[in-house]
């Protein structure tokens, strides 16, 4: 990697700037991906790749912004975050489609609102706050994951669970918009890989919800040709 460097005409301090610009991207990689890993255990649209993505897009932004700036600043008239302040806006776009409204409910904000989050922390990482990112990773954890079961019993909820098999593997998706629609909010879904006697993927949804919306989330998967409800 040096020879190919020095071969560019790379110096000492386009050594360090290289290894810095590695760093930010490897680290914004990986606290998005801590964010969209949990995302992805509970089924949700934007899961492990969406976060990784939006955060190493970020991070590369950032840093351009910020390099463009020393580069071309006063009296050029570059602004250092010029490109940088767009980045949040434009997550604005990204959350609005992932919320969805049904049955008089909006549903997607906390998904939305990650996925704004974990730009953020791709922004922090990109400018050189990597505390600031990592705090602000390990706190957007114990939002999503800690505090879930707390929020779901103030709403008065219990753990439920539904059993099912998908007589074709590429239906996940259209299952999830179904739990988007019905507003449940699965905390996680068990999704085996090995295939029911039929050929069939067995899936088991799990969430903290009452009595009623398991039995109207049931009613609605049996109106579904694709998915068999064990015990039906």
């Amino acid at each position: 990697m040096s020879g190919l460097l020095e071969g560019l005409g790379v110096g000492q301090a386009g050594f360090a700037d290289f290894w810095e610009i590695v760093a930010k991207i490897l680290l914004s990689a990986l606290l998005g991906g801590a964010v969209g890993a949990e995302r992805e255990r509970t089924g949700k649209w934007a899961g492990l790749r969406t976060h990784m993505s939006i955060a190493v897009g970020s991070a590369l932004l950032t840093d351009v912004s910020i390099g463009l700036g020393t580069a071309y600043g006063p009296p050029q008239g570059w602004d250092p975050g010029r490109i940088a302040a767009q980045i949040v806006s434009g997550l604005g776009f990204i959350g609005a489609g992932t919320i969805i409204q049904s049955r008089g409910e909006v549903r997607g904000l906390t998904t939305a609102a990650g996925l704004w989050v974990a730009g953020a922390i791709g922004l922090a990482t990109g400018a050189g706050y990597w505390i600031e990112a990592v705090v602000t990773t390990v706190a957007l954890l114990v939002i999503l994951a800690a505090l879930r079961p707390v929020a779901r019993r103030l709403s008065g909820g219990k753990a439920q669970s539904v059993a099912l098999h998908l007589a074709e593997r590429g239906r996940l998706p259209e299952l999830m918009a179904i739990l988007d629609q019905e507003g449940i909010d699965a905390e996680h879904m068990d999704l085996s890989e090995g295939a029911g006697t039929d050929g069939s993927r067995p899936v088991t949804i799990h969430f903290q919800g009452r009595d009623e919306e398991r039995r109207r989330l049931a009613g609605r998967l049996r109106e579904e040709s694709w998915v068999k409800l064990e015990g039906d």
